[in-house]
């Protein structure tokens, strides 16, 4: 995975979030990781410690599968 699917995926979580109208405790929740993590991840940095556990979560609470997590969805 390149860096720049990292940063895709950030942006993403970031207008799934704002679509859905979701807090940041309400997003750690869907994703099963912490608020700290979900604001590194909203301010388009990826966590060091994010497990791929948190890509499922987005997906399945999103209904979108898994890979499209890395695609433009916010165009």
């Amino acid at each position: 995975m390149k860096e720049n699917d990292f940063l895709i995926f950030c942006k993403n979580v970031k207008w799934l979030k704002e679509q859905h109208h979701l807090s940041v405790r309400q997003l750690s929740e869907i994703l099963e990781i912490g608020e700290y993590s979900v604001r590194k991840l909203l301010g388009e940095t990826f966590p060091p410690r994010l497990g791929i556990n948190a890509v499922f979560c987005a997906a399945e609470y999103f209904g979108y599968p898994p890979y499209r997590l890395f695609t433009h969805l916010y165009e």
